[in-house]
């Protein structure tokens, strides 16, 4: 893998069955170790978008962990828009 590269991680999320098809993109190298941004989208059931989601995280350059990540989202489930904003990070 090289600075520059993209590859799709698709998952199911939780009891709704929600399908995330995220594109993750090494960026570089910080101070901290390697930076990835990701962006993607929700679909339902049915296979229809329904939220977005951004962000990045920070893989340790010795381990390969994640050592630390923030994210932005928002979905539309029943009517509603919910919104979250997520930041991990590794406390030693």
């Amino acid at each position: 893998i090289a600075i520059g590269d993209s590859w799709f991680s698709p998952s199911t999320k939780g009891q709704f069955g929600l399908l995330t098809k995220i594109n993750n993109t090494l960026i570089g190298l910080t101070d901290d170790g390697y930076r990835v941004d990701i962006s993607g989208i929700y679909l339902d059931d049915n296979g229809e978008e329904i939220g977005k989601i951004e962000g990045h995280y920070i893989v340790d350059r010795n381990t390969h962990f994640t050592k630390s990540s923030s994210s932005n989202g928002s979905i539309e489930f029943d009517g509603q828009k919910i919104t979250s904003s997520i930041t991990l990070r590794l406390i030693n």
